[in-house]
């Protein structure tokens, strides 16, 4: 064991201390004393002052060798053992703290075991040395870095029964999933040690991987180690982790549209390579719920690099009682886990980021209101004829769109909350109430889809005053007049913008709408391009004015067209094309549930609730099994701010799905399934530059040790740094030897 730093220093100020003496002794030998008479008067008149002199020369030499040997100790840099201050103190108490990394990380296998493993056998061997050091007087206290205010052993006597305790909980603890940040955690450390009684010693171990996000730059967790430092007697940074990095990773899955049931759904799975190394022949699998996995094969992915592969899942709602419109669920999840499996094991060292666990929020079918404002008994005479036939056609092939016909006289009857897409066809103002029109444009700026096709029964001027309003109404499109009817002898062709996101699939296929015709239309204008909410042409006419046109209102979408829905002015719906139209519209305006879906560990969930519909009482269970009753909260602010109310989820320290089971006002309950998955910035097992980030260190009480240096550095764990105590008498000692100096000199002249 040494008290010093760096020993070698010391061995050299020692060596120079003898110098002085040397240079004396050696100069008295090359001097033959010879007798001169001349002298005599002088070696009298000296002899009464050579002793007095003799012992200031002494007096001078000792003060600078000591001067010397006092640098060398200085750079040196010795320590006060713990040991010899009990000896001074037997009251003395010293708090061994160890930081335990849990971030998801330290799962991460290089050998034959993980980080974690790694990290709590250190810590168990490390209190055994401490105990048998320092056992009976000193206390152990035990955190984790996911949260340092939470004291897995709280000042525990380091005997035999405490050392058992600890390693019975080391034996019980398990590593989070979570993305832990080591300055964070080194802050909140600090924190809670300056509230504390300053008069006790402390030494701290933190034992952790020492990779790379968590020393970016090295300016945020050195700041934090020397706030922490200037706090205890030591610290000690205790690397548990190893030189590899290989890691393949599922960084996201994702569905490009909403899905619904018995529609085949489209999911991109996104695998990357994290590590430094190329892969090769990665197995990609896809669960789905209790079914059996579809798997597909990466034949090579290079390092540093991402690629996607899709899978064609089809999802299915269970049976629905009562019909589409009486109560039953608009959706159901299903649990939906992605697995990665490299032909080589040490292509991927971290297992828990190789899984992704996305909750697949499966419509029920897509709620659809027609409201035909020229409604007929006759067959094909009804202006909602033929989008009936388009929205949901018969046969095999399901569309997904549960459709309702509404006239307008029963549209103040309607439930808007309840679809989620509505078309206005032809309308009159006879039906659109102010009232009406109020609950038309809170319903589509919530999330709602608008589709507007007027015809020849639709109000011009009402329809720009309420409707266009200027540009900022709900309607993209100005309506200016309707053309003359010249019958078929002169038409229109339609021509759909190219790269539009309203409809880019017919887009991309030109051919689709090359053989409709219109020979009738409402001429339309968009507003100016200063105009707020301003409207995209998603089609034009031949003669160039905008054939359909869409805009966003609030969290909602709405679209315009120049021409109505029937076949009186046009011969789209007897082409093939106005079916995918009519399909590719619907599942544009429907917006993506996918807000929950991309969530990671320790993430927070805010999951609002209609209190008019549940109960505010809801059972939520985490990843791991553990359920908690939850109470929901009002939320301020909005119109429906007394019905409009959230529950706050627990944070989880795990990967996997959890469930928010709420109670329903009107019988039976209704699960609500939520996924969190690793942080992609704890898949970067690349190591910190350690020989950057020691210089970075120089002057602050830290070091950085080895795992395997636990039993050599375990007894140092309180020792006190004396160098500033010793730079302190050095200039002492230099400023006595000036001074004395002075003296003497003065007093021979």
């Amino acid at each position: 064991m040494s008290y010093l730093l760096h020993p070698w220093l010391l061995v050299a100020g020692v060596c120079a201390v003898s110098l002085p003496v040397l240079i004396h002794l050696l100069n008295r030998r090359r001097f033959r004393i010879v007798d001169w008479a001349a002298m005599e008067f002088l070696l009298q008149a000296d002899k009464e002052s050579r002793r007095r002199i003799r012992l200031q020369h002494w007096l001078l030499l000792f003060l600078r060798s000591l001067a010397i040997a006092l640098i060398g100790l200085l750079l040196a840099r010795p320590l006060l053992p713990s040991n010899f201050a009990s000896g001074l103190s037997p009251a003395a108490k010293i708090e061994r703290i160890i930081v335990l990394d849990d971030s998801l990380s330290m799962q991460a296998r290089g050998g034959n075991e993980s980080a974690w493993e790694r990290g709590k056998r250190t810590a168990v061997n490390l209190v055994r040395r401490l105990m048998a050091q320092h056992g009976g007087n000193d206390t152990l206290t035990l955190i984790v870095t996911s949260n340092p205010n939470q004291l897995i052993i709280a000042g525990a006597a380091l005997t035999n029964a405490g050392v058992e305790a600890c390693e019975s909980r080391l034996t019980e603890l398990d590593c989070s999933d979570r993305a832990v940040r080591l300055p964070a955690s080194l802050q909140q450390l600090a924190l809670s040690l300056r509230s504390q009684d300053r008069g006790v010693s402390r030494a701290v171990y933190v034992l952790t991987d020492m990779r790379e996000p968590d020393w970016p730059g090295s300016g945020a967790t050195v700041a934090s180690l020397r706030d922490l430092s200037e706090l205890v007697e030591a610290c000690f940074l205790v690397d548990v982790g190893d030189e590899h990095d290989a890691n393949l990773m599922v960084a996201k899955v994702q569905s490009d549209a909403p899905i619904v049931s018995d529609l085949r759904a489209a999911l991109d799975v996104t695998v990357t390579n994290r590590g430094t190394a190329n892969s090769t022949n990665i197995a990609v699998t896809l669960f789905v719920g209790d079914g059996l996995p579809a798997a597909e094969t990466i034949e090579q992915l290079a390092a540093g690099e991402s690629t996607v592969v899709r899978f064609y899942p089809t999802f299915t709602c269970e049976q629905l009682q009562g019909g589409p419109h009486n109560n039953a669920p608009r959706f159901v999840s299903q649990r939906v886990r992605v697995a990665l499996k490299a032909e080589n094991a040490t292509d991927d060292l971290l297992a828990a980021d190789s899984a992704f666990y996305f909750p697949a929020h499966i419509r029920c079918g897509l709620r659809v209101l027609v409201v035909d404002g020229d409604p007929s008994p006759e067959f094909g005479k009804s202006e909602s004829f033929y989008l009936q036939r388009a929205l949901a056609p018969a046969g095999p092939v399901k569309s997904g769109v549960l459709l309702k016909v509404v006239n307008e006289d029963e549209l103040h009857s309607a439930a808007f909350s309840e679809h989620d897409v509505i078309f206005l066809l032809n309308g009159s103002q006879r039906s659109m109430t102010s009232e009406n029109l109020s609950r038309l444009k809170q319903w589509v700026a919530s999330g709602g889809g608008l589709v507007l096709m007027p015809g020849d029964q639709t109000d011009q001027q009402w329809f720009n005053r309420h409707m266009y309003e200027n540009g900022q109404g709900l309607s993209p499109l100005k309506l200016l007049a309707i053309t003359p009817d010249e019958g078929d002898a002169s038409w229109t062709t339609l021509q759909l913008i190219e790269n539009n996101r309203l409809l880019p699939r017919l887009a991309a296929e030109p051919a689709f709408v090359e053989n409709v015709k219109i020979w009738r239309h409402w001429q339309a204008a968009v507003p100016p391009d200063d105009a707020k909410d301003t409207a995209n042409v998603v089609a034009t006419l031949s003669d160039g004015s905008p054939a359909i046109a869409e805009k966003s209102f609030g969290a909602g979408r709405v679209v315009a067209f120049a021409i109505p829905a029937d076949a009186d002015w046009h011969n789209w719906p007897s082409t093939p094309s106005f079916v995918l139209m009519v399909q590719e519209l619907v599942h544009a305006l429907i917006a993506n549930d996918s807000a929950n879906e991309h969530l990671t560990v320790g993430g927070t969930i805010h999951q609002s609730i209609d209190i008019a519909r549940y109960d505010t009482d809801a059972v939520f269970e985490d990843p791991a099994g553990n359920q908690v009753h939850l109470q929901a909260t009002a939320k301020g602010g909005g119109q429906d701010q007394e019905t409009n109310w959230e529950f706050v989820l627990p944070a989880t320290r795990h990967l996997g799905f959890s469930t928010l089971t709420l109670s329903r006002r009107d019988g039976g309950h209704e699960p609500l399934l939520f996924a969190a998955n690793a942080d992609a910035t704890e898949a970067d097992l690349k190591r910190a530059d350690l020989d950057a980030i020691r210089p970075a260190l120089a002057g602050l009480n830290v070091r950085i040790v080895s795992a395997d240096d636990a039993g050599s550095f375990a007894d140092q764990g309180a020792e006190r740094e004396l160098w500033r105590y010793f730079a302190w008498l050095l200039a002492v000692v230099l400023a006595s030897e000036q001074l004395l100096g002075w003296f003497f000199g003065r007093q021979r002249t």
